[in-house]
């Protein structure tokens, strides 16, 4: 097994979103969420669904699966296609570059 070089994340270590973060990365960050969301926007409603639910308002998938009313096993699908889907349509972006 090999041992990593990065250390363990203790209370003292920063936010991602520090404040020390450029005004210019900042930007990048705000167009790199604005493309991802543009193109979440673009998938099947149910799929937009999982995606918010899961990551947005990062809910556990037994709490995805309790408020739609399915089992885990169609949250945890609907999850991996949902991100098949976005890879898809950023791989086509990429592609028309």
């Amino acid at each position: 097994k090999k041992k990593s070089n990065e250390k363990p994340l203790n209370d003292n270590d920063q936010t991602f979103f520090d404040e020390r973060l450029s005004y210019e990365k900042k930007l990048e960050l705000s167009d790199e969420s604005a493309y991802l969301i543009k193109k979440i926007n673009m998938l099947e409603p149910m799929y937009r669904q999982v995606i918010d639910l899961r990551y947005y308002e990062e809910l556990s998938y037994s709490e995805i699966a309790d408020l739609l009313k399915c089992n885990v096993g169609t949250v945890k699908s609907r999850i991996f296609k949902a991100k098949e889907l976005l890879k898809h349509l950023i791989l086509n972006d990429e592609k028309e570059k």
